[in-house]
């Protein structure tokens, strides 16, 4: 496998190696825990992961900006998309940096094999008959994906661990009022002068949504691993 992909692989497996570890209460949800003691969970994580975003400039941040593009330009995923999403990427893509690096990627994953229109858009792609979008200027709008995927993670295993995501959602508001997750996350943060408000870290829970899911992050990260670990061109010669 030469340098650059086992670079890539080696930066997806922690990538995926790094996602499974934010569900530290997911499997264990009959164990309620403290506000402290969830607090102490957080925070822990946090300090191992909230610097770990990968930069379009850093090594494999075309992949990761693909990896993140997918589920905006293909909303069916993870099941194959439909032709009508793959043209209208086709078309975005002439102009869209994020619509190009998700359909190079969907290509290599072989993720709609059977799309005529993406196998001809990947041929064009490699004899250079279509020039990649060049980097737009201005901020990401993934820049902040990976602290709101570590933010809305967090507070669906504090979920898990028996805690109310809101305040607005607290069953008893005298005991509980600043024992949501949101709360949670929101100390966590602070402590380690990532300061956001509860107000803050709310707005991205209930705009959960709109932020790439983790579950289908990790089995994309999943599928790219395999395709590339098990590329003939990857192989030792």
């Amino acid at each position: 496998m030469d340098e650059a992909k086992r670079e890539v692989l080696d930066l997806l497996q922690d990538r995926l190696k790094r996602s499974l570890a934010r569900k530290w209460n997911e499997h264990d949800a009959s164990s309620e825990l403290t506000a402290n003691e969830a607090r102490e969970k957080v925070t822990e994580l946090f300090r191992d992961q909230l610097t770990d975003g990968i930069g379009a400039k850093d090594p494999g941040g075309n992949a990761f900006a693909g990896l993140l593009s997918l589920q905006t330009a293909f909303p069916s995923l993870p099941r194959p998309p439909s032709d009508d999403e793959i043209l209208h990427a086709i078309e975005r893509s002439k102009a869209d940096y994020y619509a190009f690096q998700a359909l190079r990627i969907l290509a290599h994953l072989q993720i709609a094999p059977r799309s005529a229109a993406l196998k001809t858009w990947e041929q064009n792609a490699l004899l250079g008959l279509i020039c990649e979008p060049p980097f737009p200027k201005g901020p990401s709008p993934f820049r902040d994906a990976h602290r709101n995927m570590l933010i809305i993670s967090q507070i669906e295993q504090l979920e898990y661990a028996g805690l109310k995501p809101t305040r607005n959602e607290q069953r008893d508001v005298d005991s509980k009022a600043h024992q949501s997750g949101c709360d949670i996350v929101a100390d966590s943060l602070s402590s380690l002068g990532q300061g956001m408000s509860y107000a803050a870290v709310e707005r991205v829970w209930k705009n959960r949504e709109k932020q790439p899911r983790l579950d289908i992050l990790a089995t994309l990260i999943t599928h790219a691993i395999l395709s590339i670990a098990s590329d003939p061109s990857s192989s030792e010669k």
